[in-house]
Formats: structure tokens, sequence, C-alpha cells
């Protein structure tokens, strides 16, 4: 739409192109971010500019690594100073990185828990959950799946604390799906396995028989 013509679309361009930052904002480069926001500016519109950048921070507030510079392929290419500084704070911010499992046995201890610890938590990928629930076991593991579960009972209209419970709920359907056994566990947390799962091996004394 932007290369494609001359034509005198700028708003149009700009609201297409905001709705589809902010609805996938968990995707997009380092480098498309920084042109993307000096577009904004560029065209009058500071106001969504800030809240694009500021949308970008926290849906990957649990992410250190693409906040860092150095590291992102195209880092040249990363030049609109609010960006850079926005980038620079928050990478410098993850030196005292919240410990999801500690955050979440206490929540499930106390029943409390604190604004950043929702936003956290909220962004913390599906990946890290399934991490987290494979590596916990007995009281811990249970501590951990019963707090984030928890969310999914909260009457509010922050969409964060729906968050937590349905990448929770990716994470141990992904965990359903290894095998029978561990699809009948998650199902005991409501969770409900559809595909077919690998079965359940035989014990040694039947592999033999024909």
């Amino acid at each position: 739409m932007y290369h494609d013509s001359f034509d005198d679309n700028q708003e149009e361009i700009l609201d297409t192109l905001h709705k589809a930052f902010m609805d996938a904002a968990q995707y997009i480069t380092p480098m498309n971010v920084s042109s993307t926001i000096t577009l904004f500016k560029e065209l009058g519109r500071k106001e969504q500019a800030s809240s694009m950048l500021k949308r970008y921070l926290e849906v990957h507030a649990a992410d250190p690594q693409i906040f860092n510079l150095r590291n992102q392929p195209f880092s040249d290419r990363v030049s609109d100073p609010d960006v850079i500084e926005a980038f620079r704070a928050k990478y410098a911010a993850f030196k005292n990185v919240p410990d999801p499992e500690g955050i979440l046995s206490r929540i499930a201890e106390s029943k409390s828990w604190n604004p950043e610890e929702i936003l956290f938590l909220s962004a913390l990928p599906v990946d890290k959950y399934y991490e987290m629930l494979k590596s916990s076991k007995g009281h811990d593991l249970r501590n951990i799946i019963s707090a984030l579960l928890l969310f999914d009972n909260i009457a509010t209209n922050d969409p964060n604390y729906k968050e937590i419970p349905r990448r929770a709920k990716e994470a141990l359907r992904r965990i359903g799906l290894e095998s029978k056994i561990n699809a009948l566990r998650v199902k005991s947390y409501g969770v409900e396995v559809d595909s077919e799962v690998p079965p359940i091996q035989e014990n040694a004394a039947k592999t033999g028989e024909n």
C-alpha cells in the first residue's frame, strides 16, 4: 500500500499500519520497529508512535535479548533515537529480571501480586512456560499450575490477566501431546488434547509378543 502508488492515502496507510503493528508486535523485528516509529513521527502521529513503542516493550517484557541491539541482525538500521533509548533502558533493566517460578510460588501461597508481576507473566513466552512446567516436580509443580490458572477466575477488563492462563494452557497442551499419560495429566487441569498422542509403551514383558 505504501510503495504501490502515489495516491494521496496517507491516513489510510497509517491507520492500517498502526492496527497491524499493535496486533502483531510480538513478530516485528527491531529494525522494522525503528522504521515504523520514524515514519509515524515524520507524518505527524507522534502520540501513536509512542503508543506503538510502548506496546512493543510490553509484548517483549520477558525477552531481554531482543533489546540487546548489539546482538540483533541489521542493528545498524535501528536509527530512531527514541527506539534506541527505549531499548537501551529496557535491556539495562533486565539486570534485575524477576524469577517466574519464584513469583508463581509466592502467588500460589499468598494469592497476591503486583501489576509489574502481571505484566511480566503475561509476556513470558509459551516456551518458557513449557520449560518451567517440565522441569518442576511435586509440590512446586502444583503450586506453579495453581497460580497460573488462578487468573482464569479474576474478574477484570485487563487482558494481561487472561493472557497468563492462555499461555500456560498452551504449554500444558504441548506437554499433553507428548504422551497419553501426559494427556491425562493435563486434562485434570482442564486442558483437553484433541490430537493423537503417542501410545503408552507396553511393559517389557509384552514387547516380545507377536
